[in-house]
């Protein structure tokens, strides 16, 4: 791993059934025992809700969600790697175009650069946020998680 922060941004929907906050919170305790620890430099919180709609034209501009989703995509572009399994993305009602979010999501940063996302899919199996979790409690590299990209480029 270089000189810059691990960052991990750490994505997750409101109001879920209780067992599912209850994974929600054990994984974010686990990723604030990362942060004492000195394996992660810093851990964000976003909350989102169950779906967005996509805003069309200049008023209101772009939900961050959607924003997040397009950078997400840009980056994995030209891998074996995708989230829209994950971020799915359906026309709703009046032709509105809807994107049902996932109820947790981990984005890792270096400095500029995104360093992974979970979950995702590549070619051959699922990545999931614990396999993530994990890998970095284990102490492996960044660069060694499984589902990082393994020339991630700043976007």
């Amino acid at each position: 791993m270089d000189n810059e922060q691990l960052r991990v941004e750490v994505y997750m929907r409101g109001f879920t059934p209780d067992a599912t906050q209850r994974q929600q919170e054990a994984i974010l305790d686990r990723l604030h025992g990362l942060q004492e620890a000195g394996i992660v430099d810093e851990v964000t919180v976003t909350h989102w809700s169950r779906k967005v709609c996509f805003r069309q034209g200049s008023r209101g501009g772009l939900p961050e969600e959607v924003a997040l989703y397009r950078e997400l995509q840009r980056a994995m572009d030209g891998t074996d790697q995708s989230v829209d399994r994950f971020f799915r993305v359906r026309r709703g009602a009046a032709g509105r175009t809807v994107m049902f979010l996932p109820v947790l999501c981990l984005v890792l940063r270096e400095g500029d650069r995104l360093r992974g996302v979970y979950p995702c899919d590549d070619a051959e199996t699922t990545h999931p946020v614990m396999e993530c979790v994990r890998a970095l409690e284990n102490g492996r590299a960044v660069e060694d998680v499984p589902g990082v990209r393994p020339d991630p480029t700043p976007v």
